[in-house]
């Protein structure tokens, strides 16, 4: 697996990086490391101090929701201070060099995190900045347009990432609408109309259109204007987002009017969003459907599974009481409130297989009982086995490490770039090629097998997908191209 593809999604869930790179985002992101903690966040909840996102305290350890959130503090911009590692500036005053862009989006990112309480939290500056640099590593132009720049297929702007950058920290919601236009000019695609593509930052007019046959090369396409078809924001042109299969306004849905996630006004959100009955509707009491992947219940309650597959609002458990430890809700990828209340996790109970409880959520340096208790990702529960631990921060190089147990809520074993050898149980380097591994190698390598290898090209010998290089699948125990059809 490459290093940053399991944290890389996290830059997501944040949004900034995504927007930096032109990459259109249609909806919150989840991952299945919310089985392990769920946060009770509200919706609806920003920082007002400037600290939330850092270590804050428990009140605002929170998921962010789809409305308006308002912002805190002053607007965070790159260059402004030093934060941490890095080696100082990253920028030159009004341009980016490409070359220090990832350093830049990480710094913006932690910006954001520490003014919004956005996304995954940490414990420090520094800390966040070094995680959000390593997920930037490895090929592929979602966190990083080194790679689209390099084989030709987009042209950068070091003044307009500058601009960018800038103008993604104003906000403490940038998934709200469309990323600004400076970012547009930042990376300009080259392929034309009417050619083949692959993403939509490689084309001209803006939008790489698969609508017709997902499996295959899109196709470089105009985007569209107010009321035309849509299947993604990229397919709109400006502002414009997609609401409901048609361009629409991105910001601003009165009920029942057609949208997208993130297009309804406070205390609305959109049913349907991907099909063409879409609406803004009211959110949900006690008992009403609901959808687990936006903030669709009232304050208080949370969107549950229940029998049959409908998903429906239910009440949340108090601090003590026993919780489902259910994918997809709040959690470090948060996209709602989760079955606990607001300051309190559900975490997976010790010596208990399956069982989970509502626990408050606790800071550094503060008494915890479990994994997953912390309120930063880079902190760990110390010895909680003994029912006794304490919040300290991940082991450094060199370091005594356990591999982390996903399931308990513990994602990392050691402060990042580093991580726990599967022979030593020491924090040290990502293991190389040849070296066994857990679920993270070095740069492009993927965990195969227990093993850090290259992945497989088109028709060399594979035992599943996850051998195969990013785009191809095992099929007949060779990696192949998905069949396009």
């Amino acid at each position: 697996m490459r290093t940053r593809t399991f944290i890389g999604a996290a830059a997501v869930a944040v949004g900034v990086a995504a927007a930096c790179t032109g990459g259109g985002v249609s909806g919150p992101a989840s991952s299945a490391a919310d089985s392990a903690t769920s946060d009770g966040a509200g919706q609806d909840t920003a920082a007002k101090d400037g600290t939330a996102g850092l270590d804050a305290s428990p009140a605002s350890d929170t998921a962010t929701g789809g409305s308006d959130t308002g912002s805190g503090g002053g607007d965070a911009a790159p260059g402004d201070s030093d934060t941490g590692s890095g080696g100082g500036d990253t920028a030159v005053a009004g341009s980016i060099p490409l070359e220090q862009f990832a350093s830049a989006v990480a710094e913006a990112t932690c910006a954001a995190i520490a003014k919004c309480s956005l996304g995954w939290q940490f414990s420090s500056l520094a800390a966040c900045k070094s995680f959000y640099e390593f997920a930037a590593q490895g090929e592929g132009g979602d966190i990083n347009p080194a790679a689209l720049v390099k084989a030709g297929k987009a042209t950068y702007d070091p003044v307009a990432a500058a601009k960018c950058i800038a103008e993604i920290t104003k906000s403490c919601n940038p998934l709200k609408k469309k990323i600004p236009a400076a970012c547009a000019q930042m990376i300009k695609g080259t392929t034309k109309d009417g050619s083949p593509c692959d993403g939509s930052s490689e084309c001209a007019s803006g939008w790489c259109n698969k609508a017709a046959k997902p499996n295959c090369p899109g196709v470089c396409t105009p985007a569209a204007d107010l009321g035309g078809a849509c299947d993604g924001n990229d397919a709109c042109k400006g502002d414009l987002t997609c609401n409901g299969l048609k361009c629409g306004q991105p910001t601003g849905g009165k009920a029942g009017a057609a949208c997208s996630p993130s297009s309804c006004d406070a205390g609305l959100w959109c049913k349907d969003p991907d099909g063409p009955a879409s609406s803004c509707t009211a959110l949900g009491d006690l008992g009403t459907a609901c959808d687990k992947n936006q903030p669709s219940c009232k304050a208080g309650l949370w969107c549950a599974e229940a029998a049959g597959g409908e998903t429906k609002c239910v009440a949340q458990a108090k601090i003590g009481e026993a919780c489902p430890p259910v994918s997809g809700s709040a959690g470090p990828f948060g996209v709602q409130a989760g079955p606990c209340p607001a300051g309190a996790r559900c975490v997976m109970t010790a010596g208990k297989v399956g069982g989970a409880t509502c626990m408050p959520v606790v800071k550094q340096g503060e008494a915890c009982t479990a994994e997953g208790q912390c309120s930063a990702i880079d902190l760990t529960c110390a010895g909680a086995a003994s029912g006794k631990g304490q919040c300290t921060p991940l082991p450094g190089a060199g370091e005594s490490c356990t591999p982390p147990n996903f399931f308990a809520g513990q994602f990392f074993s050691c402060a990042l770039p580093l991580f726990c050898d599967e022979a030593t149980k020491k924090c040290g380097p990502a293991p190389k090629a040849g070296q066994p591994c857990l679920l993270i190698c070095d740069g492009d390598l993927k965990c195969v097998s227990g093993t850090c290898a290259l992945p497989a090209k088109a028709g060399e010998p594979c035992d599943d997908d996850n051998a195969c290089s990013t785009g191809l699948t095992c099929v007949d125990g060779k990696c192949a191209a998905p069949v396009c059809r």
